[in-house]
């Protein structure tokens, strides 16, 4: 019975048996009360009615549940035979973590050493070394192109310790600090001080507060004085006397850092039994765990090579202003206006050449290039006469590198200003390719020269280059001749050309009469089963163009196996600029970049590289674009910085180093004009990408 009813009950009650007049006053009372009563409860029923009706309707979650998702994998990498205190430490570290997991947000495996190959790492999205560094040459290798490629790290304590016999140069670059300076002992608890209160590590910690007893590291350089290290905790210097037996007195004392430049969080503290019995302790290795993993997922390799395009091309054009007061003075002083700039001399004097040079068209290029930039009328003037000058290589049939004469010349005009005039010219230079067509062999010939013995029908991995010309004729004139040889010719490419590693050969020579492969050689690599590195770059290129065209995936996934076995070659500098053959015995005994009378680098492989990643990197997946982003970004950034000619200086051309023919001992560690065409495209596609 509910509250109205109830007094209703008694009213009727008085009404019947107490009719006095003090009932009266009573009886009008009750009935005001079960007036209001009633009113109260038809609102509280229609209350409950509305809220009944909106339960029905979703609710969005305040929190983001993974369900049956694993939203990372990672790997614990420990030493059960390191000393007793960091045994202590990494045991406790693997329970931590391990609750961490409960509901399987995340999947682990634990591992005493760091595998030895970039497949066994790449699966992780994290990986914590605990008190452990590798210490083999191969696992260092792997875990270098793991990191370099994107990969995600946290290293507590002693995985940061290196000294004068660690022989790592790599991991001091990567640590962003110099080797170890001193540590106070016995291990204490530290004052510290948040340095950035507002990065997700640190945000959510008290500005001070003291952490548990361990041993900590300091390091000479300190790693603030690296402008790509940031600083987030340091020891206070209130703590200074630090220290009973060994005492440190003063000094920077930075604990946790993140390199910038890669997915790392370095935590000095893991020392002893005692680092997980703080609540604020443990949250800051919960945060730095979940940021590595999650948060900073992709993105710092996605942006951490971030050179300005706008400066560069600033340098890039006056550069190429002074090119031009230099090809025009030997021009006029031989009157020959039809020369264009390849190289430079061993004397240092500029090499010139006439069409039909496979280099004729790519200064054209990069003027044409300087004006899609800049859309300045000077340089689609001097873009314009400098490609007709070339204009009767169109009918050379004796020539497999149309596409490089033509294509990035007249074709870039094309792209650039639609005049049917610059069209006409690709159309006809594709005519004159596909007369180098073999329908026994399915492959355009390269070369025409060369004796049977030599070769008998000589197919170059260089003319997937050129394979291009041929697409857009058949796209501007509707003729599928010219896209089925382009097809043909790289299928049977595809089919021949690579080794099991998929690395290319250069030279396939077939049989003209059957089509059958006579025998698989090198002809500018350093000898047959070398890893030649603008061959490598000439496929990585071709094969990814060529999905452009198509949207075959067999093509696709040539290009990504091409590109995964070039990011993984363990002898890859840490610039990213190659040597000239990887298989070089030089390259053990190399020490710089160029000029070191070793192993020659060939800046022209790396530019073409960068291109071709900047563009197969918008055909996959976001963890694999962000893997191609950061090798090229990485690439151009150390072309912009390392390899870039002075003002007014190697006659004009934009970048130094490159090999040419190092087998024919020409142009060796030289400007070349092709190193700068893909240099300039690599640019335009890196700002492309940024949009």
């Amino acid at each position: 019975m509910d509250t109205s009813t109830f007094l209703y009950v008694i009213f009727i009650y008085l009404q019947m048996y107490n009719p006095n007049h003090i009932m009266k006053k009573v009886k009008l009372l009750l009935l005001i009360l079960v007036s209001v009563c009633s009113i109260v409860m038809k609102g509280q029923q229609k209350e409950a009615a509305t809220n009944e009706s909106s339960s029905t309707q979703p609710m969005p979650y305040p929190a983001d549940y993974a369900g049956d998702r694993i939203r990372f994998h990672a790997l614990f990498i420990w030493d059960p035979a390191a000393e007793s205190a960091h045994v202590e430490f990494d045991q406790q570290a693997l329970r931590f973590f391990h609750k961490l997991s409960y509901g399987e947000g995340f999947t682990y495996d634990v591992r005493t050493a760091c595998p030895n190959s970039l497949d066994s790492l790449k699966k992780y999205d994290v990986v914590v070394m605990l008190n452990s560094l590798p210490q083999e040459q191969d696992a260092r290798t792997a875990f270098e192109q793991y990191m370099e490629q994107g990969g995600g790290w946290i290293g507590f304590h002693a995985t940061g310790y290196n000294d004068k016999d660690t022989h790592w140069p790599w991991f001091n670059k990567f640590l962003g600090c110099g080797t170890f300076l001193c540590n106070n002992w016995p291990p204490q608890p530290a004052l510290v001080d948040i340095e950035n209160s507002q990065h997700p590590i640190t945000r959510n910690l008290p500005s001070q507060f003291v952490v548990p007893a361990s041993e900590f590291y300091q390091f000479s350089p300190s790693p603030r004085a690296n402008k790509d290290v940031e600083v987030l905790l340091s020891i206070s210097s209130k703590n200074y006397p630090f220290g009973i037996k060994d005492i440190v007195l003063f000094g920077d004392f930075p604990i946790v850092w993140t390199n910038k430049l890669y997915r790392m969080v370095y935590i000095n503290m893991g020392h002893g039994n005692e680092c997980f019995i703080d609540a604020t302790q443990n949250l800051l290795f919960t945060n730095a765990f979940r940021w590595v993993a999650l948060e900073c997922k992709k993105s710092i390799a996605k942006s951490a090579y971030h050179g300005d395009t706008k400066q560069t091309f600033a340098k890039v054009e006056q550069q190429l202003r002074y090119q031009l007061e230099q090809v025009n003075k030997i021009r006029k002083e031989r009157n020959d206006w039809s020369l264009m700039p390849r190289s430079v001399e061993k004397d240092g004097s500029l090499r010139m050449v006439h069409q039909p040079d496979w280099c004729c068209g790519f200064f054209s290029g990069e003027l044409w290039q300087m004006y899609q930039y800049s859309h300045d009328d000077f340089w689609r003037s001097q873009a314009t006469s400098n490609t007709w000058s070339i204009e009767q290589v169109k009918l050379d049939a004796g020539s497999h590198d149309l596409g490089f004469m033509v294509f990035n010349s007249f074709g870039k005009a094309w792209r650039e200003t639609g005049e049917r005039s610059y069209r006409d010219v690709v159309v006809e230079a594709a005519k004159s390719l596909i007369s180098r067509y073999d329908e026994m062999v399915g492959c355009i010939r390269s070369w025409s020269w060369g004796t049977p013995e030599r070769w008998q029908y000589a197919v170059i991995i260089d003319n997937m280059m050129n394979l291009e010309l041929l697409f857009e004729a058949s796209k501007i004139t509707g003729d599928k001749r010219y896209y089925d040889i382009a097809v043909n010719h790289a299928n049977k490419t595809m089919k021949h050309h690579f080794r099991p590693d998929n690395s290319c050969y250069h030279v396939v020579d077939y049989n003209p009469t059957d089509g059958s492969v006579i025998k698989r050689i090198t002809h500018q690599g350093l000898f047959d089963e070398s890893v030649w590195s603008r061959g490598q770059a000439w496929a990585l290129y071709g094969f990814t163009m060529c999905y452009r065209y198509t949207h075959n995936k067999a093509y696709l996934e040539q290009a990504q196996k091409i590109a995964s076995f070039w990011l993984s070659q363990p002898n890859m500098p840490d610039d990213l600029i190659p040597y000239w053959d990887m298989r070089d015995p030089a390259i053990k005994t190399d020490i710089g970049p160029a000029q070191d009378g070793t192993c020659p680098r060939d800046a022209s492989a790396a530019a073409i590289t960068a291109s071709a990643l900047y563009e197969l990197a918008t055909y996959v997946g976001a963890d694999d674009a962000a893997t191609y982003h950061h090798f090229a970004d990485k690439t151009v950034h150390s072309l912009e910085t390392k390899y870039m000619a002075n003002p007014q200086s190697a006659q004009g051309f934009l970048l130094l180093h490159s090999t040419g023919n190092y087998p024919g001992n020409d142009e060796i560690d030289v400007p070349i004009n092709y190193a700068d065409y893909y240099y300039l495209e690599a640019l335009l596609r890196r700002e492309m990408s940024r949009m």
